[in-house]
């Protein structure tokens, strides 16, 4: 609803929307990326974000944008490593305006995890050691962290991180 004339708007809710990410939400966020979502993507491929996001989408199993007021914040899929014995794995990039809905986008995380769980009981990844961020969020959703060790385009120091089904249901009964 536009503020009438001479009008202002008092405490407006921002309107996070979720739906099917496409090539062009990648576009968009892939220049706005939070610092160390940047660094992962370039430690991992040594790529540009723009080409690695649009290859992510292109083989996702499923991809999913969060809009803030109709512009991405959020992109995360599901990938996997074999079609027929999985494990999932998932992945997920932002911009620093994901912080402005912290504990909306949260609550749905959870959720879009269990979606994710419904298809594989195992979920994994690796994560840069420099993103505390992301880290945290991992910990958070109740993923458990390996030993960081060299990996990727880079070799720096990546955890491997995992979640199964079976856990996830014990921690959020």
């Amino acid at each position: 609803d536009p503020v009438p004339a001479g009008g202002r708007e008092l405490d407006r809710v921002p309107v996070i929307t979720l739906g099917p990410a496409t090539p062009d939400h990648a576009a968009d966020l892939a220049s706005r990326l939070r610092p160390a979502d940047l660094a992962e993507i370039e430690a991992a491929s040594g790529r540009q974000p723009a080409d690695v996001l649009a290859e992510s989408l292109d083989r996702a199993l499923e991809a999913r944008v969060a809009l803030l007021d109709g512009r991405p914040i959020a992109i995360w899929g599901l990938g996997t490593l074999s079609m027929m014995f999985g494990p999932g794995v998932p992945w997920m990039v932002a911009s620093p305006e994901i912080a402005s809905v912290g504990q909306r986008f949260l609550r749905e995380s959870r959720r879009q995890v269990a979606v994710m769980l419904g298809r594989y009981a195992v979920l994994t990844n690796h994560v840069d050691a420099r993103n505390a961020p992301a880290i945290k969020y991992l910990r958070w959703l109740g993923f458990t962290f390996g030993v960081a060790t060299p990996w990727g385009h880079a070799g720096l120091p990546f955890h491997p991180f995992h979640l199964t089904r079976d856990n996830m249901e014990r921690a959020h009964v």
